[in-house]
């Protein structure tokens, strides 16, 4: 599996998105979450998406990366050029085993293969 993450601040949140491809499955996930201050659930109504799952969303094509970049949008976020581009080569080469970690401004702050 390879996993690309982008932390960024959402309507005042600290967001965490994870992107990628799952070689054993053949196919694109996207997981969001709201980083927490503390362990308390968050219950107001600020519009921010505590949790997307992609695995949970029935209406997901996990095969159609642009599915997810479109719900993200939803949400409010943008996802750095290189950023998708590289979690569509991932999928070409059926990459598995790399965690990259994104900067805002589209520039890799760490890569990991194993």
């Amino acid at each position: 599996m390879s996993q690309h993450i982008l932390s960024l601040e959402l309507n005042g949140k600290q967001v965490e998105i994870q992107m990628g491809w799952d070689r054993p499955l053949r196919e694109y996930f996207m997981n969001v979450s709201a980083v927490q201050e503390d362990e308390d659930e968050d219950d107001d109504d600020d519009g921010v998406t505590d949790d997307y799952i992609s695995l949970y969303d029935q209406d997901a094509d996990p095969g159609d990366l642009d599915y997810f970049i479109k719900v993200a949008a939803k949400m409010g976020i943008t996802f750095p050029p290189a950023m998708v581009e590289q979690v569509k080569n991932d999928a070409q080469l059926n990459v598995g085993n790399r965690h990259v970690v994104w900067s805002a401004d589209g520039s890799i702050s760490k890569e990991t293969i194993w």
